[in-house]
């Protein structure tokens, strides 16, 4: 397919210009450039040093048009991009026009992951750090992800989650994750609730993630301490 007639939106994050191709044919919303998404890969941005992507392996769900994947693709990370696979195409080609002539430490792989479908190919993958986006916008995707998100989260892997309970059923999604795993919020913005969250395993974390939902006071609290990590240097 020619990607070139249709539009296109630039961002600037992490030192580079990241070019954007939005596909406007039946893969439906996967193929615009979400605004979860791009609340996200600034997050990545703002949180380079932090985050110290550099040489992990960075699992993306959802990846849609590629902008998360591709931030942290240029932070250093070895990126799995997943979506459905009517999606692919479109994800391709935006991983390759923006890393394929770039210096980066490690191509993105490009990856069909439906959840509850391909779960079982994921699971011999150890990911350091799985990123999702606006990945709960229907009652099935939240049953799907409660099921696999636990699979994914095991040890010192991270999740950074971001999302907005415009509906019931993603607030239930959020109060169920947070009885599968530890939850803590990160960022909170505007008066429409866009939320990033990170997670990790049950007892893997320092925080407590009963009243989650509640404490917006510390939402932009980064100095948590870390439990379950490799090296505290």
């Amino acid at each position: 397919m020619a990607y070139g007639r249709f539009p296109t939106e630039r961002f600037y994050l992490v030192g580079k210009e990241i070019v954007i191709t939005e596909s406007l044919n039946d893969i439906g919303e996967a193929g615009m450039v979400s605004s979860l998404g791009i609340q996200l890969a600034r997050f990545l941005h703002w949180h380079q040093d932090e985050l110290a992507l550099t040489g992990r392996t960075v699992l993306e769900l959802g990846a849609g048009t590629g902008l998360v994947s591709i931030t942290a693709c240029l932070m250093g990370a070895k990126v799995i991009a997943t979506d459905r696979g009517p999606v692919l195409g479109s994800l391709n080609h935006n991983v390759l026009h923006n890393t394929g002539c770039a210096q980066v430490s490690y191509p993105i792989e490009v990856r069909p992951f439906e959840w509850g479908v391909h779960d079982a190919e994921f699971h011999g993958v150890h990911v350091d750090v799985v990123l999702a986006s606006d990945v709960v916008y229907r009652q099935l995707h939240a049953q799907l992800l409660l099921k696999t998100l636990p699979e994914l989260i095991r040890g010192e892997t991270k999740l950074f989650l971001c999302i907005k309970p415009r509906w019931n059923f993603v607030r239930e999604f959020l109060l169920d994750l947070g009885r599968e795993l530890d939850l803590r919020l990160r960022v909170l913005e505007g008066a429409d609730g866009v939320r990033v969250y990170e997670g990790m395993q049950k007892g893997c974390s320092s925080w407590l993630s009963e009243n989650f939902m509640e404490d917006e006071d510390g939402a932009n609290d980064d100095n948590t301490n870390e439990s379950c990590q490799e090296d505290d240097n």
